[in-house]
């Protein structure tokens, strides 16, 4: 159990400093959108410098915080996972319910800011590069991690169906 406290600490404090970004994201991200003269930013988006603040790059800005915002709402989901298991309720339906919606929320999130990644390329270069990435930020990975969640729901259901059984037998 040690090793589910340490989980758990380490969520939270990543959780804490989310959060706090998501309120820096909350007050900034409308002065970006709605007012092109008050707030005078260097933009960087997966390191290339956004020069033009015009509705194409401030809708491409708007997809990353969507994307942003629906991965910190798997974390959340992650927590009330993590409270279930210190808790012993391992086979829990919740438990399930939420690994499965863990799964689609990182998935969706890796899928629209990947689409939104592209739009910016086409848009900024005038022209779309797949390369493939290996790393903390790469797609596979995000997209992996998505598919693990959903594939860890469907075993825990097998697991919960299974535990379900043994205690009808004598």
């Amino acid at each position: 159990m040690k090793k589910l406290h340490l989980l758990k600490t380490l969520v939270d404090l990543f959780w804490f400093f989310a959060v706090l970004g998501s309120v820096a994201l909350i007050v900034f991200v409308p002065l970006f959108l709605f007012d092109d003269e008050l707030v005078d930013i260097p933009m960087k988006i997966k390191g290339e410098r956004l020069t033009v603040m015009d509705f194409t790059s401030k809708l491409i800005l708007a997809g990353y915080v969507v994307a942003y915002g629906f991965f910190i709402y798997g974390i959340f989901l992650f927590r009330k996972v993590l409270n279930h298991f210190s808790k012993r309720e391992i086979f829990h339906e919740n438990v399930i319910v939420l690994f499965d919606k863990i799964g689609k929320l990182f998935l969706a999130a890796t899928i629209m800011s990947f689409i939104v990644y592209v739009s910016y390329q086409s848009y900024v270069k005038n022209k779309v590069s797949f390369g493939i990435e290996v790393g903390a930020d790469s797609f596979l990975l995000a997209a992996s991690l998505g598919l693990f969640f959903m594939v860890l729901s469907e075993v825990f259901a097998i697991g919960k169906n299974i535990k379900e059984e043994n205690e009808l037998t004598i």
